[in-house]
Order: structure tokens, then C-alpha cells, then sequence
């Protein structure tokens, strides 16, 4: 079932819902959106409500504007919303990607109160590396990330009244659409895998297919991961309920680190380990992400 859910701005978010039994709310990640759950999630209806939002600007909810100056914050008043409008007052927690960065954010500045407990998926408490944090986005890679992102953001900045992505002239639309193919293929650790997806990005058809709907929502986020200082290294403390966290072992977005550094600072927390698996655990490791799935719900 999908509902359109009118928020505290008066825009809609559209929100899938399925199964039965204790409230879940599980949030997707960037270039995500929430259809992708499902697949994981349906061995477990028959006992958890599963209640997957599509994120202001992505999936179903694209045409929905991000339009507060802080863009998690608008995420997780979003969530705040969803959950007055189900009447829940206690939910089960889980993000991956950027949706795990929304919640640890509500959770550092909102506190824990309406959370029961919480699924971080592979999320670095920091985009950046710091003086005291090094485990940002990237790891080695991370200062040729952030030059590829600047180069985007100010190649595409020109183009920001084009509605449709495919208006912008080839060469930039070209140059930003490789980006964003490197970065979805740092998620998986096969060289095959890496290849085919640089290699499908550059097919037209293909295009326009796995491009976003609204490109400027993807370039808000990107925008705002760059210019702000969003850095939670210091807050994590304030997370006082149970935590599971989920690692691939060989991620390249976020190093394996960065999930230590969580499980240090968060005092009743799990490191769950996904040996074989990059940032995007759910694709290459399934069946044990849904076993470790089930076992988080049942704590």
C-alpha cells in the first residue's frame, strides 16, 4: 500500500507500507529510494509493520521541493511527521547510506524518545575527514572525491534553472553523469561490477532510466554534504538506545573504520560484519543481511 502523507509544510511524501505487528521505519540512501526494501523485507510482514518513505526529491516523493536551508533537517522532520501521522510513539530505527546519516542526526539533535532502537547501514558519522576524523567519505580516495563533487556542483550550478537534466549540454551532462556512475560503483567491490555500471552509464537509453527524475534534488544533497559542516563525531554519545551497525568490510565510500569509530562511540552498540560486501551490503550479501535483519528486529 502507498499513502501520500501530507507534512507540517503542507507538501506530500509518499510512503510505502506493508505487513503486520511492530512499527518499523527504514530509510533509503542517496541515488535509493524506497522500493528498494522490499526485497529484504518481505520474509519478515508477518510480524513488523514496514513503513518505507520515499525521501523529499527521490522515488515517488521527487516532485516534492527540499526547502529547508538545512536539508536533514527537513528529512527528519519528515519522519517526525510520518510517525504523528501512524500515531506511533515508539519505533524500531533503520537507514542505510544517507538514510542512516538522517537518523543519526534526528537522533544527536532530537534525542531518543520516539526510537526504540536503531540499524545503521554503513555511514560514517562525518562526510569529511577532519584533524580528529579521518574516516570520511573515500578513505585515500577522499581528496580526489571531494575535487570530482566541487567540479560537479560548479559545472552544474550554470544549468540550475534546466528542469529536465537532459536539457543541459552534452559535454556537462556527460562529465556529471560519469561522477555520478564512479560513485554508485564505489558501492560494490567487483571490478566486473564497477566496469558494468561505468560502462551502462554511458548508454543513452540506459540513461535515462537510472538517472534521477529530479536531478536537483541530487544536487542539493551533494551541495549540502560539500558547504556544511555536517560532523556528528562529537554527538554520538547522545545515542543511548540499542544500535546495530552494519559494515561492508570492503567498502570504498565509507571505510570499515568509520563504523568502528560508531560502535566505539555509541555505547550499547553492535558491529555486524559483512565480509564479502562494499557499501552496498543488501546486493552483494542478501540472505545474510536479511538474517541479520530479523535478528536486530527480535532484540
Amino acid at each position: 500500500m502507498i499513502k501520500q502523507i501530507q507534512m507540517r509544510d503542507g507538501k506530500n511524501i509518499f510512503v510505502r507500507v506493508i505487513g503486520n505487528g511492530t512499527p518499523v521505519v527504514l530509510l533509503h540512501g542517496f541515488g535509493m529510494k524506497s522500493i528498494n526494501w522490499l526485497p529484504f523485507i518481505l520474509p519478515l510482514t508477518r510480524n513488523y509493520q514496514f513503513i518505507l518513505p520515499d525521501f523529499r526529491g527521490f522515488g515517488l516523493s521527487y516532485n516534492t521541493p527540499i526547502n529547508n536551508p538545512c536539508i536533514f533537517t527537513n528529512f527528519y522532520e519528515d519522519f517526525e511527521d510520518i510517525l504523528d501521522f501512524f500515531n506511533i510513539d515508539k519505533v524500531i530505527l533503520g537507514g542505510i547510506s544517507m538514510g542512516a546519516y538522517v537518523s543519526l542526526f534526528y537522533l544527536t539533535k532530537k534525542g531518543t524518545n520516539r526510537v526504540q532502537k536503531f540499524l545503521c547501514i554503513d555511514q560514517s558519522p562525518s562526510f569529511k575527514n577532519t584533524k580528529e576524523f579521518k574516516f570520511g567519505l573515500g578513505l585515500e580516495n577522499h581528496e580526489q572525491w571531494m575535487s570530482d563533487f566541487k567540479n560537479v556542483i560548479l559545472l552544474l550550478e550554470n544549468y540550475s534553472n534546466e528542469e529536465d537534466f537532459f536539457s543541459i549540454p552534452s559535454d556537462e551532462r556527460n562529465y556529471a553523469t560519469l561522477k555520478f556512475a564512479k560513485f554508485i560503483s564505489a558501492s560494490f567491490p567487483s571490478a566486473f561490477t564497477k566496469t558494468s555500471i561505468n560502462t551502462l552509464m554511458r548508454i543513452p537509453y540506459l540513461k535515462n532510466i537510472f538517472l534521477p527524475k529530479n536531478w536537483k534534488s541530487y544536487f542539493k544533497v551533494l551541495k549540502a554534504y560539500m558547504f556544511n559542516d555536517y560532523n556528528l563525531t562529537n554527538q554520538l554519545k547522545n545515542i543511548d538506545i540499542h544500535t546495530t551497525i552494519m559494515v561492508g568490510e570492503l567498502s570504498e565510500m565509507y571505510p570499515y573504520e568509520s563504523s568502528l569509530f560508531l560502535n566505539n562511540q555509541i555505547k550499547n552498540s553492535k558491529l555486524v560484519k559483512f565480509e564479502k560486501s562494499g557499501h552496498a551490503i543488501m546486493i552483494s550479501e542478501p540472505i545474510k543481511f536479511i538474517v541479520e535483519l530479523y535478528k536486530f528486529l527480535r532484540l
